[in-house]
């Protein structure tokens, strides 16, 4: 790991000196979904509200922040509130980025239906590497963390690209995977999932709308669960442009599921 942070100081410094405009840009979103979670013949209902920023001195070095909060209910079942804060620093050479970032999710209480409150307390910490490149149309990103889940260590890990199709439009692909060792067991549990998403960008507003579907699969000791999602949403935009050629943000997590 020691290697690894070297290697990263030494792209931020050579990062550094290749930009000279001070930006700072960022998106709020609301966003409603529904998973399907086939193996228990139930579904699940999620709303997300959430924003981040980025700031970007005129040397190069950028500092992105994000917060959001979720509501997670499962009909006939109860629900449970979800908070979650990102921190990033990077390097910031125009085409490309690379840096370090650090994701906290909380799970303070759940409610059963039908038995009341229980607080939980559950927390997941999450800190890795990631990176960004611009090639014109397209842009790739990717990632690879430590999750702290109880205790034991998890490597979390995930890629995506972004095309923009014109000004108002652009198609995303995401594949995002987690494997957890579990005290007592030889097998880890492997989490996976993809997701597809499209956007559009309101003409003369700082708005874009999108939609996703997305697939996830759990293995674990010969057992497999699936769930399929579908989700809707709208940002608000501010800084940079309000198109699909806009600057994108890093969307590394504590937890990306």
């Amino acid at each position: 790991m020691k290697v690894v942070f070297q290697a990263l100081v030494g792209v931020m410094v050579t990062a550094v000196p290749a930009l000279a405009e001070q930006k700072v840009f960022g998106e709020a979103e609301v966003a409603y979904g529904q998973t399907d979670l086939e193996d228990l013949d139930d579904t699940a209902d999620h709303l997300n509200l959430g924003g981040k920023a980025a700031f970007v001195s005129s040397a190069g070095l950028g500092i992105q922040l994000g917060a959001s909060y979720s509501n997670l209910s499962v009909k006939g079942a109860g629900e449970a509130d979800i908070y979650s804060y990102d921190a990033h620093v990077y390097g910031d050479a125009g085409d490309y980025k690379v840096g370090a970032f650090i994701g906290r999710m909380e799970i303070d209480e759940v409610e059963i239906y039908g038995l009341g409150s229980a607080d939980l307390n559950e927390t997941v910490t999450s800190y890795g590497l990631e990176g960004l490149v611009d090639r014109g149309p397209i842009t790739y990103r990717g990632y690879v963390a430590r999750a702290d889940i109880d205790g034991t260590d998890n490597i979390i890990y995930g890629i995506g690209a972004d095309f923009d199709v014109n000004q108002a439009f652009e198609i995303s692909a995401d594949y995002d995977a987690m494997d957890v060792s579990i005290d007592g067991f030889e097998e880890e549990l492997e989490v996976s999932a993809f997701k597809l998403s499209a956007g559009y960008y309101v003409p003369q507003a700082p708005v874009r709308l999108s939609a996703a579907i997305g697939r996830s699969d759990i293995e674990f000791d010969g057992m497999d669960a699936n769930a399929t999602s579908f989700g809707i949403g709208a940002s608000y935009l501010f800084g940079n442009r309000a198109d699909a050629a806009r600057e994108k943000l890093f969307r590394s997590v504590a937890v990306p599921f």
